[in-house]
């Protein structure tokens, strides 16, 4: 089951110049515009209202400047295209690293037969794919329950877990098993940018002790995670 109001894919630049001075996200934003997205003020509702539609280009400029000023408190860029909607979020929690989080909202996900089918969630992930391809990203995953790797662990390579969904960049590859992890059973497993991103399922971006996952983490680490109903009954 979903865990919480959103889900989250976090990714962890470490190239220079950032994702903002090198006009990365402005890029990003354009892919989006481009396939039919539109940037939104928030999570208005509804969506289509012209008065909650971002549209000029001066609208759309200011909106990339806020979501690149670390001090502002709107730095959200928010997007949305009949049926679907997913926002973009940026950090900066250490110097010389951009964190960007990519989320949708459970009930999105879900869709209005609230069920656990892949038209929303392949969606979803397309949107990670374009941000994957756009933004120089050393590191993602995909989490609902658990907690990604911190900052720290991700900038030494220490990660030991398979999460819902995984992107490990060109330069991570190398603390990896490059080939092991290309031949990993999954719903997705594909070069993405210059890294490589692996799904072990739809149902693992829905419940996290998916049987996918734990054989996941059995392929990739040798072992396996316990699942969130044993980590319950502790």
């Amino acid at each position: 089951m979903l865990h919480g109001d959103t889900i989250d894919f976090v990714g962890y630049s470490t190239v220079q110049p950032s994702i903002c001075e090198s006009g990365a996200l402005r890029l990003l934003v354009s892919r989006y515009l481009n396939i039919g997205y539109t940037l939104t003020k928030g999570l208005p509702y509804p969506f289509d209202d012209p008065n909650n539609r971002l549209i000029t280009g001066d609208e759309v400029d200011q909106a990339i400047r806020n979501a690149c000023n670390f001090s502002h408190r709107r730095r959200t860029l928010h997007f949305w295209r009949a049926p679907f909607a997913f926002s973009v979020r940026l950090s900066q929690p250490l110097t010389g690293v951009i964190e960007w989080t990519l989320f949708v909202q459970s009930d999105t996900l879900l869709g209005l037969d609230n069920n656990l089918g892949e038209q929303n969630a392949a969606e979803f992930m397309n949107v990670v794919i374009v941000a994957l391809e756009t933004l120089p990203t050393y590191y993602g995953c995909l989490y609902t329950s658990q907690h990604p790797p911190s900052v720290e662990d991700v900038i030494r390579g220490v990660v030991s877990k398979v999460y819902p969904a995984n992107y490990f960049g060109d330069s991570f590859l190398g603390l990896v098993e490059r080939e092991k992890l290309s031949g990993m059973p999954a719903w997705l497993n594909e070069t993405v940018g210059s890294g490589r991103l692996v799904v072990p399922s739809i149902k693992a971006l829905y419940a996290d002790d998916d049987l996918a996952l734990q054989e996941a983490n059995r392929y990739l680490f040798g072992r396996v995670e316990p699942s969130i109903a044993d980590e319950q009954n502790d």
